[in-house]
């Protein structure tokens, strides 16, 4: 049989203590980082805490340096930026996670963030290469360009982008790369 210490009885004590807003915010981040709002929201829905208590808990994890709207912004471009996708899908990603537009454009115009209109072509370039064979199987030349541009364009490149990163395309398409008239 074993014999329990004073102090494992303890920590089973305490083991049964409901958490703090601030002991579940820091738990949520150690998993993923978030933003403030949706460190708010996940804290809401655990319905057990007051709005007061999480107020508290986000300030006390910001004042500590855990918890940065700015610092989170700059990991999602990054990740976001290495995935290939362009500045409007990024925007809109992190506008759907909470951050205030000021973050996002003070991120997205540094410049060391590769959002110049000539790092987006060679990244959109470079995208539309790498999966040049989920086009190149379409045997209409229009379908083919129709489909690279939604691709593109899904990936958050701006229109500018894409018709420049098509026309550098040629061989890709017929010599007739633009069809304006039919879009």
């Amino acid at each position: 049989m074993m014999e329990s210490s004073p102090e494992t009885a303890e920590k089973r004590k305490r083991s049964r203590q409901p958490k703090t807003a601030l002991e579940t915010a820091a738990g949520i981040l150690a998993a993923r980082a978030c933003s403030k709002l949706e460190l708010r929201r996940k804290l809401y829905k655990k319905e057990k805490f007051t709005p007061r208590d999480i107020e508290q808990a986000v300030k006390k994890l910001e004042e500590m340096g855990f918890l940065s709207d700015l610092r989170f912004c700059e990991d999602v471009v990054a990740v976001l930026r290495s995935r290939g996708y362009g500045p409007v899908r990024i925007r809109s990603r992190l506008i759907t996670k909470g951050v205030p537009k000021e973050i996002i454009e003070q991120v997205m115009n540094e410049p060391d963030s590769r959002f110049s209109t000539a790092d987006l072509t060679a990244d959109a370039s470079a995208l539309l290469a790498k999966n040049q064979t989920r086009f190149s199987r379409e045997p209409d030349n229009r379908k083919r360009y129709a489909k690279a541009f939604r691709f593109l364009i899904s990936r958050g490149f701006t229109p500018d982008v894409v018709y420049s990163v098509l026309d550098q395309q040629k061989e890709l398409f017929s010599a007739n790369t633009r069809y304006d008239d039919d879009f």
